[in-house]
């Protein structure tokens, strides 16, 4: 009970409420210090549904059906389990006793011809894990969904054994896991490939290739690393090979040899800024030295091998003449001819105005520009507005317009 005072109750969720007691006056008019936090309550609502449910002793909740699940490992990893007083004699005889789901599943099909005709995630459906005696037995009743561990695509081949797993049937062993066809592949990823569960990278070869034709080298070589800790490149090193002839195609053909080693090295030092590293891909070598030179090219010598003494703050530079206007005193028409020649006769290719283009120095400059190419056009002149804000008030046409803001591009 609360005298002279009040509750003043909230409520939030259907089970939850916050309730705060406080004086409604004061009849000593004495200075009262009001501790909030001590009054307020975070408390728990039962609504009379929940209340009678809970009276008549009903299940709150309940799963239907129950889902295992079923954690598997690479050969010889599996997790082991023990007590910091075992022997370690004792915890490695154990562990060779007694088998865990994973492999137990393999064993057991070697026993039951229904066994073979399931994939490890479809075992606890017919049959059940005795964790007494370490063995799978067949199911007399109930029915049970069993779902693989998850398992992130960063680690690799635990991720490809994820995938054959909810494929592959009536394994008896890691290398029958890795079987496609009566052949037993080298790694989970290449049977994951064999089967027809991964996709090839022609669209990573297309987009190194279409790179290639614009982008630097350093670019590339950024782009490739990003492509790599994407974890989304299946054959990593059909990949490289592109996007090494990439490379090549830029002028280095005659040190293929040092290009390949010096590229593996940068491309090592951009992952390992990401926390990785190329060892994490089996397909690709590994750069012997990541201190590696540049290739010995005959432009790179000559450009950082000049005598620093000689130079006095000129310099000339020669210019090749089809970028010179050779005009006397050439007046802005002669430069629009020079750059746009017989502008009239390709006005119809978007190419031809692609392939050119004047560099003004402002905004006037390039008014003016614009101006005279488009007097030498022939037909009307048309002008397309744009905005930067929209004005939605009402009576203006803006309001009623999609229109696109410049700044978003």
């Amino acid at each position: 009970m609360v005298e002279a005072g009040r509750l003043k109750y909230h409520r939030h969720r259907n089970d939850r409420v916050t309730a705060s007691f406080f004086r409604s006056h004061n009849s000593n008019d004495s200075v009262v210090t009001v501790d909030e936090i001590q009054n307020y309550y975070d408390c728990r609502y039962i609504s009379t549904c929940e209340d009678s449910w809970r009276l008549f002793g009903f299940e709150i909740q309940f799963k239907e059906p129950n889902v295992i699940r079923l954690p598997f490992h690479l050969l010889n990893e599996q997790n082991i389990l023990y007590e910091d007083h075992q022997l370690i004699e004792n915890v490695i005889e154990s562990a060779e006793s007694k088998d865990n789901m994973f492999i137990g599943w393999m064993e057991v099909n070697n026993k039951f011809d229904a066994a073979r005709r399931l994939t490890f995630a479809e075992m606890p459906s017919y049959f059940v894990w005795d964790k007494q005696g370490h063995i799978w037995k067949p199911r007399k009743q109930g029915h049970v969904i069993g779902r693989l561990i998850h398992i992130p695509q960063s680690h690799r081949e635990e991720y490809y054994l994820h995938m054959l797993l909810n494929y592959q049937k009536g394994c008896q062993t890691f290398a029958d896991i890795q079987s496609v066809d009566g052949v037993v592949h080298d790694t989970y990823k290449q049977a994951c490939y064999a089967i027809g569960l991964l996709q090839d990278d022609k669209k990573f070869i297309d987009a190194i290739n279409e790179a290639s034709s614009w982008a630097s080298p350093s670019y590339i070589r950024r782009f490739f690393a990003m492509l790599l800790m994407s974890n989304n490149i299946i054959r990593p090193d059909i990949c490289f090979v592109t996007f090494i002839f990439s490379v090549v195609d830029l002028g280095f053909e005659r040190f293929a040899n040092e290009i390949m080693s010096t590229t593996l090295a940068k491309i090592e030092e951009l992952l390992q800024l990401n926390g990785r590293t190329l060892k994490e891909f089996s397909d690709l070598p590994f750069p012997d030295l990541l201190d590696s030179v540049e290739p010995r090219d005959t432009v790179f010598l000559d450009e950082l091998n000049f005598n620093k003494n000689d130079i006095d703050g000129e310099s000339v530079i020669r210019i090749p003449d089809k970028l010179l206007l050779d005009i006397e005193l050439p007046a802005l028409h002669d430069l629009v001819l020079f750059v746009y020649p017989d502008v009239l006769l390709h006005i119809s290719s978007v190419d031809y105005f692609k392939d050119r283009s004047i560099l003004a120095p402002t905004l006037d400059v390039v008014m003016k520009v614009n101006n005279h190419v488009m007097s030498l056009l022939p037909g009307n002149e048309k002008v397309y507005l744009s905005s930067d804000t929209l004005l939605n008030e009402d009576g203006h046409l803006e309001s009623e317009l999609y229109t696109m803001s410049t700044e978003s591009k």
